[in-house]
């Protein structure tokens, strides 16, 4: 069984806000008997009181929300300036051509972006 204590301090001076939180819980008896049995022949003694991480059972789910849980805000993608976006285009078409890369089909990308050369001119850079 799960105790949970949780307490929201504000400071208004600085404007931050903090949480204090406080969890209790029975960690074997979140593991059926024939999983403790097994870890505990597995597990050094001095670790027993967390043999619930080796529960098949929790690592299939995910974990219960908790008070100090937050979000991840992205922002917006901003579109490519258009002389940046062509030199990109130029290039994949220049290494295509040549043979030096070929189309993917990956949901995977990397980060391209332009670092200015002192001619004026700017290098791309690709970040993986």
């Amino acid at each position: 069984m799960d105790t949970h204590f949780t307490k929201l301090i504000s400071d208004n001076e600085s404007q931050e806000t903090w949480i204090q939180a406080i969890k209790n819980h029975k960690s074997k008896g979140d593991v059926d008997e024939s999983t403790l049995e097994e870890a505990q022949k597995l597990v050094p003694r001095e670790y027993w009181d967390y043999l619930d991480v080796f529960s098949k059972l929790k690592s299939e789910r995910m974990p219960l929300r908790k008070p100090w849980d937050h979000g991840i805000d992205l922002k917006e993608d901003f579109p490519p300036k258009k002389d940046e976006q062509k030199e990109v285009e130029a290039f994949l078409d220049d290494q295509l051509s040549k043979g030096y890369i070929q189309p993917s089909s990956s949901q995977q990308t990397s980060l391209v972006f332009f670092v200015p050369k002192k001619d004026g001119k700017k290098r791309m850079v690709q970040d993986y």
